[in-house]
């Protein structure tokens, strides 16, 4: 029984520091390749924030870059197709609401001057002033002939 506890002993001194240091290194070989794997996803949530500030000129070819096609070079290749369909309807939207900008502002100016023209104080404003051009125009005839009998008067 002393033999037993001596052998066991001895294999638990010996198994103690080989379990630790290969949990040690399994530990530190887990950590990098989760990095190596999740380094790709990574990238592209940096690129989809982009997208989201409203970037469409992200470069994806180095996100859906890898050794060994998988689902995440496809998801990669989605979202690349996707970000330039975005990006071209939304050019596409905002060539067209500036279109309908200028559009509902040239309504807005018509329907302003319309408004205006179409009104009782302008239309009397208007007879007003034909009124006056009309005396004016009396007068300058009737101005003019004055003018025309004084040179004539100081000719002779």
């Amino acid at each position: 029984l002393s033999y037993v506890k001596n052998v066991r002993s001895r294999v638990l001194r010996v198994l103690y520091p080989v379990f630790g240091a290969s949990y040690v290194v399994l530990l530190g070989l887990i950590i990098f390749l989760s990095g190596f794997v999740t380094r790709r996803l990574t990238r592209l949530t940096a690129v989809t924030q982009k997208v989201a500030e409203g970037d469409y000129s992200v470069d994806l070819e180095s996100t859906a870059k890898a050794l060994f096609p998988d689902e995440m070079t496809e998801l990669a290749n989605s979202f690349k197709i996707m970000t330039q369909k975005v990006g071209e309807r939304e050019r596409t939207l905002t060539q067209t609401v500036a279109v309908l900008r200028v559009e509902i502002d040239e309504a807005k100016r018509r329907d302003a001057v319309s408004e205006i023209v179409d009104s009782d104080f302008f239309n009397d404003l208007t007879k007003k002033a034909g009124a006056m051009r009309a005396k004016a125009k009396g007068l300058e005839i009737v101005e003019n002939a004055m003018e025309r009998e004084q040179k004539d008067g100081s000719d002779q």
